[in-house]
């Protein structure tokens, strides 16, 4: 073991028992008297963070213990604890929750251990420029993350900054096969773990402070840290190359201990609160005007500096363009979803290349799975069209905008698809009265609109001339008599329970048809309002009026809701699903309180109905590129599916159009003769009287846990 080594070990260890004594201290104080005032009301906090005293985030933290102590007058004191002085960062965190540190700086990566959506800012090449990373973490997507703190003992304030990031190694790099074989040090991340693994590279966590030695030991080859961590922790005096790639952005949650917190005064949390968000643009200005300098030094000390060009920082991020998927569920579709839309208005260059399909879907809320599932179709489909050449040469590309299940906000975005030129149409999300609200809309924007879910007869069946829609999906008007069928096989006594929308209305209108046509009425009809917590009340009438099987027409959080309340009584009765996907909510109520529930649905594609090979091609490549596990009841792959094949029916549409305006691309796509989708053999899928592509032959009813 060499000298610098053991003196590096030497050095680590003291450091660690300081933390520890002093730790310890802070603990038996707190432990014997609990949070309270020292004396007349004065509080003292605690500020902890991993920063050295010289960086700009320090100064801010002790900018910050002086205006509090300023605003509180002199009710707040906070005494600062730089450079790991009580811990590392993970030390900190949980000392933050225990109620044994006031105030933490933490790296959003260290906090993904807790709420694994603060990976986010480590997404490659996320950010175009920081004014975006600033627009997006100090707007909704900032508070969407911050909100998943509190459940972990930590209250979010604000996100500072250290900036983007950079490589440093001990040779040049100019593209992700530069990376083959060397050992990376990286933080403790499965994320950057994968991008580095990406790159053909042996990715290594090691503790912040242990980065220099291990590089000068020779541990590792290289690592990634913006220019504020390099200088001053000297990095570059042990690497030969500093590489410019702002390939992804270091930024840090500026919390309090919820324990503490929620035992100030109310107006002191204020001014912690307030004080933290105001700093916020003054410790990122300083990290800014600071990197000038640093950049000269490192310049100076002899370190080769490198500026990716546009063409390679191209190769990188397509080396990792499978992460922001693979991840996606883990960040939340809602939050991605949010920074898409952003990005696409915020740089109109984006939308410019190629052509647009749009998805106007809810990605955040109740029916945001289903949502998710149809833009993974549509990103197949476009893959292959685009692996193919694209249309007429030119790429296509997916815009998708989050109206969140709110009939206003997808009208807004409808009217923003309507103002890009280069658009060729617009698919839809889930929610039936959120299109029945916006059908004058689509067809006064002449825009044409692809429905792979929605299900109210009437989106299709209007009386617009053009028709700007084209369905694939179980529409009511079949899917209905498919269940009703099915349900008088079991009982003639069949009750409605259906969402009090305009949607749910069109369903009873369908049904009620049905059977009058045989001489029948249902038996009992009960409503519920969106997001009701309840149905127990409207499932103990329609038993009491005699029920035995229930047609539901509802969306997928109000199936949970069904399925659970269904499970509290006595009676048994079968149910029957329209409309909402099958969720694992069901699988956990199944079998509860006696015998297994008797649950069906209309599939048109999944794994209960027919499986012909390029079915089970498709569901292969799905899970492949989703990380997905696809169960037999699985209704998203339906969604999938729906949407993938209408985006392959309207490239061939777009082909042999006579030019690009939506009357020609409708027209195109009602002369298709045949089309051999993954759903079905569509021959053809839509003519000039007909925009349904799917009738009562291409259902399936299928009984939950066949």
């Amino acid at each position: 073991m060499g000298k610098n080594l053991k003196v590096g070990i030497a050095g680590a260890v003291i450091v660690a028992v300081t933390a520890v004594l002093l730790l310890v201290s802070f603990q038996k104080n707190r432990n014997e008297a609990g949070f309270q005032p020292e004396k007349k009301g004065v509080y003292t906090l605690r500020f902890g963070h991993n920063i050295t005293e010289d960086s700009a985030m320090h100064l801010a933290a002790v900018k910050f213990a002086s205006l509090v102590q300023e605003r509180s007058s002199g009710r707040l004191m906070v005494e600062i604890f730089p450079n790991q002085a009580l811990g590392n960062d993970n030390q900190m965190v949980e000392m933050a929750r225990a109620g044994e540190l006031d105030i933490v700086l933490t790296p959003t990566a260290k906090l993904s251990t807790l709420a694994p959506a603060m990976q986010y800012a480590d997404l490659p090449f996320l950010f175009p420029d920081r004014d975006d990373a600033y627009a997006l973490l100090d707007g909704e997507v900032g508070s969407l993350l911050l909100a998943q703190l509190p459940a972990h003992g930590l209250i979010g304030a604000t996100f500072w900054e250290n900036g983007f990031k950079q490589f440093t190694a001990n040779r040049p790099i100019h593209g992700p096969e530069d990376f083959t074989g060397l050992n990376i040090r990286v933080m403790q991340s499965q994320m950057i773990l994968d991008q580095f693994k990406a790159f053909g590279a042996n990715p290594v966590p090691i503790d912040f402070h242990q980065t220099h030695q291990a590089l000068k030991d020779g541990v590792v080859d290289g690592q990634e840290n913006p220019l504020v961590a390099i200088h001053n922790m000297r990095f570059h005096e042990v690497q030969s190359h500093l590489i410019l790639s702002n390939h992804a952005y270091l930024c840090y949650v500026l919390s309090f201990s919820k324990k503490v917190y929620e035992q100030l005064p109310q107006d002191l949390q204020g001014i912690l609160f307030s004080t933290a968000r105001e700093l916020t643009a003054f410790e990122r200005t300083e990290t800014q005007a600071r990197e000038k300098t640093f950049l000269e030094n490192i310049q100076k000390s002899g370190t080769e500096i490198i500026t990716l060009s546009e063409a390679e920082i191209a190769r990188f991020r397509e080396a990792t363009a499978h992460i922001s998927e693979k991840y996606r569920d883990v960040i939340g579709e809602d939050i991605l979803a949010k920074t898409e839309q952003y990005l696409n208005e915020q740089h109109p260059q984006r939308k410019q290349e190629g052509f647009i399909v749009g998805l106007n879907a809810d990605l955040s809320l109740a029916s945001s799975q289903t949502g998710l599932a149809i833009k993974r179709g549509m990103e197949m489909a476009v893959e292959e069209i685009n692996l193919a050449g694209g249309i007429f040469g030119k790429p296509v590309r997916i815009l998708a905008m989050d109206h969140a299940g709110i009939a206003a906000r997808a009208r807004q975005n409808i009217k923003k698809f309507g103002a890009i030129p280069n658009l060729l149409a617009v698919v839809g999300g889930q929610r039936s009265p959120v299109m029945l609200a916006n059908l004058a809309l689509i067809h006064e924007q002449k825009m044409v609109y692809l429905v792979p879910w929605a299900s109210a007869s009437e989106i299709v069946k209007n009386d617009h001339r053009p028709n700007y829609l084209f369905r694939i999906a179980a529409q009511d008007e079949i899917a209905g008599p498919v269940l009703l069928k099915n349900g008088l096989a079991i009982s003639p006594h069949i009750g409605f329970l259906l969402e009090n929308t305009a949607w749910g209305g069109s369903v009873r209108k369908e049904l009620s048809a049905f059977l009058a046509a045989r001489g029948m009425k249902p038996c009992a009809v009960e409503s519920f309002d969106k997001e009701q917590d309840t149905m127990l009340p409207q499932l103990q009438r329609m038993v009491q009026a005699g029920a035995r099987v229930i047609v539901l027409a509802a969306e997928n959080q109000e199936v949970s809701t069904v399925a659970r309340d269904l499970a509290k009584l006595s009676s048994r009765v079968s149910l029957l699903l329209l409309g909402g996907n099958i969720g694992a909510d069901l699988e956990k109520r199944w079998g509860q309180n006696g015998a297994p529930m008797d649950v069906r649905y209309v599939q048109t594609f999944s794994a209960a109905v027919n499986m012909s090979k390029k079915k089970k091609e498709f569901m292969e490549r799905y899970q492949s590129r989703y990380h997905a596990t696809l169960l037999k009841h699985d209704a998203m792959v339906d969604a999938a599916a729906h949407s993938y094949d209408l985006i392959c029916l309207l490239a061939t549409g777009v082909k042999n159009s006579e030019n690009l305006a939506p009357e020609s691309i409708v027209r195109a796509l009602e002369r298709i003769p045949r089309h051999e989708g993954v759903v079905k053999l569509y021959s053809p899928p839509f003519t000039e009287q007909r925009h349904e592509a799917l009738s009562e032959e291409d259902l399936g009813v299928t009984l939950f846990k066949q």
